[in-house]
Order: C-alpha cells, then structure tokens, then sequence
C-alpha cells in the first residue's frame, strides 16, 4: 500500500507550537487563556482577516 499521499500532520502542528512559542512569550506570562486562544486563532488564521476585519469585529463588539 503506497503512502505517498499521505499528508504531513506533524509539520502543521509543530509549526502551531512554534507560533504559540511566540506568542506565549516570557513577557506574556500573566496572559489570559482566552487571549492567548484568540491570539493564536488570528495568527494561525492569518489568511482570513485584514485590519479592516478586524475593526468591524472591534465595532461590533462595542455595540
């Protein structure tokens, strides 16, 4: 049985703990598990959102 056509699942998530690593900085110890999530959602995310997505969210959430 060839699995050649397997994809990689390791290299994903060792690219997601690489950003979390970043993100999660010793600077951001006293970070709520919350905002990490978010954090790391926009980040992984990257692709799907713009500045002005992000201000629409903004305005809508102060409504």
């Amino acid at each position: 049985m060839p699995l050649a056509w397997v994809p990689p699942t390791s290299n994903e998530c060792e690219r997601f703990f690489s950003q979390a690593k970043l993100v999660y900085s010793d600077l951001r110890q006293s970070m709520d598990v919350n905002t990490l999530e978010v954090l790391m959602f926009l980040s992984y995310n990257r692709d799907a959102w713009d500045v002005g997505t992000i201000q629409a969210v903004k305005r809508k959430m102060r409504n």
